[in-house]
């Protein structure tokens, strides 16, 4: 099996943001890391082992879905490993499963790659220069 990294965004219902997040863990999201930072809005990255990048991300909506009916999906961003027919089986397998009307838009977005380059080997970056820093007392 192989890891794949991927993002799902969710419109559900505000309040009672807490159960929703014990909900998701409960339903088998314990490896998502989950946003809740805008009201009514709920985003999940996903490291998620599976056979196909189709298989984590479908399992993944299927797993949200029945932690909280009423989440509607608003955006997938891909993992790198989408191949471009995956994107019209995945739009497909949504409407197939009721998981969004037939007209409703969900945003594709691709994810690039991981930079494999570790912090270290860059060059370090300076954003203030030094004459601008207020001199320090000791």
């Amino acid at each position: 099996m192989t890891t794949f990294e991927f993002s799902l965004k969710f419109s559900v219902p505000e309040g009672g943001v807490d159960r929703q997040v014990e909900r998701l863990g409960e339903a088998g999201c314990a490896d998502a890391l989950i946003g809740v930072g805008r009201p009514g809005r709920i985003a999940l990255n996903f490291d998620r082992e599976a056979d196909s990048a189709f298989a984590a991300v479908a399992g993944a909506v299927s797993e949200v879905r029945a932690a909280i009916p009423e989440a509607r999906l608003i955006e997938v961003e891909r993992p790198p490993r989408w191949t471009p027919g995956y994107s019209k089986a995945f739009m497909g397998w949504l409407r197939q499963e009721s998981l969004i009307e037939s007209e409703a838009p969900v945003a594709l977005r691709h994810r690039p790659p991981r930079r494999l380059v570790p912090d270290a080997a860059l060059p370090p970056r300076r954003l203030v220069p030094d004459a601008a820093l207020p001199p320090t007392s000791m």
